[in-house]
């Protein structure tokens, strides 16, 4: 009767160990990897941005702006994406910093297109250099920054999943000692 009561317990103590490690691992995949996926998104579409205003640089303006028009789109849904999914707590003030800076880099680059469309390309390569380029560092410093924080936070679930693990392992393994 004893072992009886001690096998249940155990039972109950693995259950309860592997309930925590499904929602543990569950956490991962549903909270925090589409996150980084969001914001990795984000930093990708900065990149778009630029190759779009190569090709303005590069005398196919159309082109460029075309390009740019759907870098922006397609940042604006990675940025609401990861704005719905805020799973470390530092996430929101880094998000308005991203999106104040997007802010200002879409006003610059509208200047930028500007000078291209009036085909004053020396100067728009100057102003580039000189003033779309540190917006662009800051957007994907700030994204970066964003993705190392998610990354911190999933690594903390992880070893909490290891933990749990762990336990569950340590469970089973006694109940198995004492059946025999």
């Amino acid at each position: 009767v004893v072992l009886v009561i001690i096998n249940i317990s155990v039972t109950i103590w693995t259950i309860y160990n592997f309930e925590r490690l499904t929602s543990a691992l569950n956490r991962i995949i549903a909270e925090d990897y589409p996150n980084i996926m969001a914001v990795e998104n984000m930093a990708r579409s900065i990149g778009n941005h630029e190759d779009a205003i190569g090709l303005a640089l590069s005398r196919d303006a159309d082109s460029g702006r075309a390009r740019f028009a759907e870098a922006k789109t397609e940042f604006f849904q990675w940025f609401e994406e990861a704005n719905k999914n805020l799973v470390v707590p530092d996430a929101k003030p880094i998000l308005e910093n991203i999106k104040s800076t997007y802010a200002g880099y879409l006003i610059v680059t509208d200047s930028l297109f500007a000078l291209v469309s009036q085909k004053q390309y020396g100067e728009a390569k100057t102003f580039y250099s000189n003033t779309v380029i540190p917006f662009t560092q800051r957007l994907t410093e700030n994204c970066f920054w964003l993705i190392e924080e998610n990354q911190k936070e999933m690594q903390t679930v992880a070893e909490r999943t290891k933990t749990i693990s762990d336990e569950a392992i340590i469970a089973v393994l006694f109940a198995s000692l004492l059946a025999i």
